[in-house]
């Protein structure tokens, strides 16, 4: 819903004019389906866990996880999936083709740009896993 929101705010912001403080149309819709691409992936891999992580945490219940041997964190990271958000991303991700395909792009940056898109996603990872923690390290100090 928010991303037909901001789709249709473009149409918007872009009926009378071709460009609004240099950003073309297709600027701003490669902007949107960007984020919305780097939000959904993160959300199908890790919003469910980190939405139970400090819950967890606080409970207990994550001796089990703990004394596995595989790599206890990515196991957690990465526990369950998100599966409504792949519908956004599929979404988002054919947008942006159509987007990239009507554009004059050289292929190298077109190359950069899905290396970077992982790497996005890890910062808005990383970011969230930093406010878990403080949200947890916060509950116990309180307690």
């Amino acid at each position: 819903m928010f991303f037909s929101i901001e789709m249709i705010t473009g149409i918007i912001y872009y009926e009378y004019s071709d460009t609004i403080l240099g950003w073309t149309r297709n600027d701003y819709f490669s902007l949107i389906c960007t984020s919305n691409i780097i939000l959904s992936m993160y959300q199908v891999l890790f919003v469910s866990a980190h939405e139970n992580l400090s819950d967890d945490i606080i409970e207990g219940n994550l001796d089990y996880v703990f004394v596995r041997p595989v790599k206890s964190f990515w196991y957690y990271a990465l526990y369950r999936l998100d599966i409504p958000s792949a519908v956004n991303l599929v979404i988002a991700i054919i947008i942006q083709m159509v987007i990239i395909s009507k554009s004059n792009y050289y292929r190298i940056n077109i190359i950069e740009y899905v290396i970077f898109i992982p790497f996005a996603m890890m910062f808005v990872f990383l970011v969230n896993q930093l406010m878990v923690m403080f949200s947890f390290w916060k509950e116990k100090l309180i307690n």
